[in-house]
């Protein structure tokens, strides 16, 4: 019996291997896929971790012709994909999405996407109305770029058209923390978020989460505000 356990370790039918098993360190992964190919394994590669699942539809991560496919995120889990359903189950027309303008291409794509699905697509920037920071009596050394016209974000702005609009549901794509409570709070439409803003992150706060009992364990304690 440990003959044969030995046996099907060393000579496996299936090898799952990680996807990015020659962009880690490609002389030791083509080595581990020879390894495998040439012993008669199957060879499949996997998605792993907290990365953005957009890639995984794709073959971009196909890493040699050794390897006779790709694990992928299963089709209807997206978060763009629930969105659609959802809206189309509430019979949903006319959708406003309110957008930060660190995402405007993001958002081109999320207005033809809605579009071919058949919505009306009300969309409102942050940056709606043009106010200068000076209103808030914000200092020129407290701008982003100091000595130069800046506007401030205007939540509040981008819930009120979008309540002018009559929007059946209203969607948030990566405004910053505070901006989204104060047009949650003045949105007369119910409000789905597509993207959470993490600059840091690729937008995907739960990195961190995932994370918290290894690289972030002594980072995220005692913060200062």
């Amino acid at each position: 019996r440990r003959e044969r356990c030995r046996l099907s370790i060393n000579k496996p039918d299936v090898v799952l291997l990680d996807h990015a098993i020659n962009r880690k360190n490609p002389e030791e992964g083509l080595a581990l896929i020879g390894k495998y190919y040439d012993g008669g394994s199957t060879i499949i590669t996997y998605p792993h971790g907290a990365s953005g699942a957009w890639w995984m539809d794709s073959d971009l991560y196909k890493t040699d012709d050794r390897i006779s496919g790709n694990l992928v995120i299963g089709e209807g889990h997206k978060r763009i994909e629930e969105i659609i359903h959802f809206a189309k189950k509430c019979d949903y027309k006319n959708i406003g999405v309110a957008f930060c303008i660190g995402l405007r291409n993001e958002m081109k794509v999320l207005h033809r996407i809605l579009s071919e699905n058949g919505f009306t697509v009300n969309s409102i920037v942050c940056k709606n109305g043009s106010i200068e920071k000076e209103f808030l009596n914000i200092k020129e050394s407290e701008k982003v770029r100091p000595c130069t016209y800046e506007a401030m974000c205007n939540p509040i702005g981008q819930a009120l058209f979008l309540n002018k609009a009559k929007t059946d549901l209203n969607i948030i794509l990566g405004l910053c923390v505070g901006h989204d409570s104060l047009f949650i709070r003045y949105s007369e439409a119910p409000i789905t978020v597509l993207a959470a803003k993490d600059r840091v992150l690729g937008h995907n706060p739960l990195v961190p989460l995932y994370h918290s009992e290894g690289y972030y364990k002594n980072k995220l304690n005692n913060l200062k505000g």
